[in-house]
C-alpha cells in the first residue's frame, strides 16, 4: 500500500494509518502503525498505557520505507483505544490542546465501560474541553473491547 501512495506523489502527500488484525479465538492482536496515533491498550482494573509501536513511518512519503508487526494479546476485558489527532489536537478557546497525556488521565479515571459509552464519553469529554470553539480537524474514535473466544 505504502509502494503505491508514494507513486507520482511530487507534493509528498501522505496518510497515517494503524491496521489490527485480532484472532478472536486467542486474543493475539497483529498491528501495523504508518505514522499513526499510539493506540491506548487496558482495561479499567490494570489501568490504560500507550501501545508499544513498531517501526513505521507516515504512509507514502518513501517507497522503500519498512514495517514492522508487532504482536500483543489481549485478555478478556481488555480494550484498544484507536483515535485520531482531531481528539488530541482539539483546541479549546484559549487554544490550549487536550494533549495525549489529558486522554490517558481521562481514560484512566473512567470505571468499567462498555466500548460505545467509552467512546461517548472521550467524545464529551472534548466537547466539555473545546467549549464552543472551532475545531480545525476530524474527531474519530474505534474502541474495541475484547471478550474472549
Amino acid at each position: 500500500m505504502n509502494a503505491i501512495l508514494s507513486q507520482d506523489n511530487p507534493q509528498c502527500m501522505f496518510v497515517t494509518m494503524m491496521i489490527c488484525v485480532l484472532d478472536t479465538s486467542n486474543g493475539q492482536l497483529q498491528y501495523v502503525n504508518g505514522g499513526h496515533n499510539r493506540p491506548l491498550f487496558g482495561n479499567s482494573g490494570n489501568g490504560f498505557d500507550y501501545l508499544e509501536q513498531p517501526a513505521g513511518i507516515l504512509v507514502g512519503i518513501n517507497p522503500r520505507a519498512a514495517y514492522q508487526v508487532a504482536i500483543r494479546y489481549m485478555n478478556p476485558g481488555d480494550m484498544l483505544i484507536l483515535y485520531t489527532d482531531g481528539v488530541t489536537e482539539a483546541n479549546n478557546p484559549a487554544q490550549e490542546e487536550f494533549t495525549d497525556p489529558r486522554l490517558l488521565a481521562f481514560i484512566n479515571q473512567q470505571e468499567e465501560q462498555t466500548a460505545s459509552s467509552i467512546v461517548t464519553k472521550i467524545r464529551d469529554a472534548v466537547h466539555d474541553f473545546a467549549a464552543g470553539a472551532e475545531q480545525s480537524d476530524d474527531l474519530t474514535l474505534l474502541v474495541l473491547r475484547y471478550r474472549g473466544n
